[in-house]
């Protein structure tokens, strides 16, 4: 099932904690909001380092369409800010600097997890650890990347085990996810440690596969740095293909 992530209308749009209501405070998460959108429509994580679009940050009020502000996730917590930017405008000011965007259309990434732990090692499933789901579409909205989850029914354990992702039996995993007809396929594997998590993931793009080893204090950090390279390499994969 394709998850709830982050629509092409979204991707102008931004949520921040902000200090307080006050001007000051307003005018710095209308930066820390230009920024997420940044990552958002360049497809790259270090987008908002980028010295072209320096004084785009600097004038981050000039693109701002509306805002509102939200209550704190918690009592007594900070206030959030809601930002929504003028998209056609700020795309146009990102492509009059030179710095290519990543389009609308983007690839649907099919996501495996398998997650190991005391209790075993098995395949992250809807209804099972919705726990990691919904770290998953978390971690998929703030890149704007449309994400699948494997169905997990009798067809898919009957061609896909858990050991094939760990053991990198790559094919496998390619066989598995066709009946998805996936833009992408990603693997993260989760493995609980004594004191934090063990990840790693494999990326496949086109012909291409990329491979990558991180280590976080919870499941949902790792989830997030696994998605974060995906969506730097898909992003960056596709605008060159479009300028091919």
């Amino acid at each position: 099932a394709v998850l709830p992530t982050a629509a092409a209308d979204s991707l102008f749009d931004a949520e921040v904690e902000v200090a307080d209501r006050d001007r000051p405070a307003r005018l710095e998460g209308f930066v820390a909001a230009l920024d997420a959108v940044l990552v958002l429509l360049v497809g790259r994580s270090a987008a908002p380092e980028d010295a072209r679009l320096a004084d785009l940050r600097e004038a981050a009020q000039r693109f701002v369409g509306s805002y509102r502000y939200l209550d704190p996730v918690e009592p007594g917590g900070s206030p959030r800010l809601w930002v929504r930017f003028d998209g056609a405008a700020l795309e146009r000011a990102v492509a009059e600097r030179g710095v290519a965007t990543w389009g609308h259309d983007r690839p649907a990434v099919l996501v495996w997890i398998v997650v190991q732990e005391a209790g075993g090692r098995f395949l992250a499933a809807d209804g099972v650890t919705t726990d990691r789901q919904n770290e998953l579409v978390a971690a998929a909205q703030v890149r704007g990347l449309p994400v699948i989850a494997p169905l997990l029914d009798l067809e898919d354990r009957n061609t896909l085990a858990p050991a094939d992702i760990t053991a990198g039996f790559h094919e496998r995993v390619l066989a598995a996810s066709q009946r998805y007809a996936p833009g992408a396929v990603l693997t993260i594997e989760l493995n609980a440690g004594a004191i934090g998590w063990d990840g790693r993931w494999s990326f496949y793009h086109g012909e291409e596969r990329f491979d990558g080893r991180e280590m976080a204090q919870g499941t949902g950090e790792l989830i997030a740095l696994a998605v974060d390279h995906a969506a730097d390499l898909a992003g960056g994969r596709e605008q060159r293909r479009g300028l091919a």
